[in-house]
């Protein structure tokens, strides 16, 4: 830890940089010496810039990402998923391609998160409140991608939300990686146009089921904060 305090971020950026443009260009087909190095350095620079996360912190990212996960596989199961789908989505994925997207995926939002939410978001904070700050990372998050624009730009407000919140990234990191690894998932169905569950694709239960996870977790989590809030000051008042 402490000779990677002496390394700069963007020497480990830089680098995962390179790795996901090479992984764009050999998709399909990524070797296994390249995913070492996309996993190695991908947690080197998380490691980089959660140096000062509290062990409380940490645990309380956790317990929210099982939530989210929690959430997801409620979504599953009451869209009549079954074991009888997972052998469905076996025969339509390979093991290969659940490796390289799971590695790809996690890479992509381990750099994502720290150029958005830890450099932009922490930049954009120091000069204005963190609302405005959060807004304004979103919007930049989604003319980067220029996706479908509500789900770019509820996640970039969860994202940076939950990066303030906790003062880390680790949290965002994981929805967002799992949110990617889902998606890439469903694209991967996509030649296959029959349904696995009634009336559902693979691509719409994997990469609708993560996008409706991720709003369902953003709707609780922001209805919690501001429950907190309102009795925290309704207390104060008595």
């Amino acid at each position: 830890m402490t000779n990677l305090k002496k390394v700069d971020i963007w020497a480990l950026l830089v680098p995962l940089l390179g790795l996901k443009i090479y992984a764009v260009n050999v998709e399909g087909k990524l070797p296994l010496p390249a995913m070492l190095a996309m996993l190695a350095v991908s947690l080197l620079a998380l490691a980089k810039v959660e140096q000062q996360v509290s062990a409380k912190a940490a645990f309380q990212q956790g317990a929210m990402f099982l939530a989210y996960l929690f959430i997801f596989f409620v979504l599953l199961y009451e869209a009549g998923a079954s074991t009888t789908t997972i052998d469905q989505l076996s025969g339509l994925i390979t093991p290969a391609l659940v490796l390289e997207s799971f590695v790809t995926c996690l890479m992509t939002a381990v750099m994502e998160e720290i150029i958005f939410r830890k450099l932009l978001l922490g930049t954009l904070r120091k000069s204005m409140r963190d609302k405005v700050a959060v807004m304004v990372s979103a919007v930049i998050f989604y003319l980067c991608h220029m996706s479908v624009f509500l789900t770019i730009i509820l996640s970039g407000i969860i994202y940076a939300s939950l990066a303030i919140r906790f003062s880390s990234i680790l949290l965002a990191v994981a929805i967002h990686a799992v949110y990617n690894f889902l998606g890439t998932l469903g694209v991967a169905t996509t030649a296959f146009s029959g349904t696995i569950v009634p009336d559902l694709t693979p691509f719409q239960l994997l990469h609708g089921g993560g996008a409706l996870a991720e709003f369902i977790f953003m709707a609780l989590y922001f209805a919690g904060t501001i429950s907190c809030r309102l009795t925290s000051r309704l207390r104060s008042k008595v």
